[in-house]
């Protein structure tokens, strides 16, 4: 079967990477929107000790999906004197265990069925005349996206199995020792720090997986 790399991969999955990370994007200014004095007051309380700080770090960037929000948010209150530097620490450590949490949630089989939940959410956004509605709505709209733009990278990857060449390349990333542990590692980390994105990386692991 002959494939077009263009259209049946180079246009699927950077079109698909794009409306995952946008909806990313859409679900944590949604979800920010309507609670992040909140959110704020919470981590204030909750915060006190290391473990506590851990806890607190990892519920609301579960929430939020955003460990660089979390970062923004705990660099603000310390700042401004409310957190000490050993919480704040532990609040971050947190943050990046919160956004494992998301994981999860993109390995549900929605696929395209996203594609018709953004554009009813997305009328919502655009109808409504609440501020709150409007958030809901906006978060809601993400949520899909993300799956949609799961979707789409999926069906974009899915090709590449019928390459030789790539499957032989993905063979040699096996964590059998510890120097292709490091290896499996270093791509990984290269990857994410280009996209900005831990869950994207996840996203394209599973589309080859």
């Amino acid at each position: 079967m002959d494939i077009d790399i263009f259209k049946d991969i180079l246009v699927p999955v950077i079109g698909g990477l794009g409306i995952f990370m946008l909806g990313l994007d859409f679900m944590a200014n949604g979800i920010q929107a309507l609670s992040v004095n909140r959110m704020r007051d919470f981590l204030a309380k909750a915060a006190g000790t290391p473990v506590k700080g851990v806890l607190a770090g990892t519920l609301i960037t579960g929430v939020i999906q955003s460990s660089t929000a979390m970062s923004v948010m705990v660099v603000g209150l310390v700042n401004a004197g409310v957190i000490a530097l050993r919480p704040a620490i532990s609040v971050i450590m947190g943050a990046n265990i919160g956004t494992t949490l998301g994981n999860g949630l993109i390995a549900l089989p929605l696929g395209p069925l996203g594609l018709i939940l953004a554009g009813v959410f997305s009328l919502v956004y655009c109808f409504a005349k609440s501020e709150k509605v409007k958030n809901i709505a906006l978060a809601c709209m993400g949520f899909a996206l993300i799956f949609y733009g799961l979707n789409l990278m999926t069906g974009g990857l899915r090709p590449l199995r019928n390459l030789p060449e790539v499957m032989a390349l993905l063979q040699t990333l096996t964590a059998d020792s510890y120097l292709n542990l490091f290896k499996c590692v270093f791509i990984a980390a290269g990857v994410t720090a280009m996209i900005h994105s831990s869950s994207a990386t996840i996203g394209i692991v599973m589309g080859l997986g």
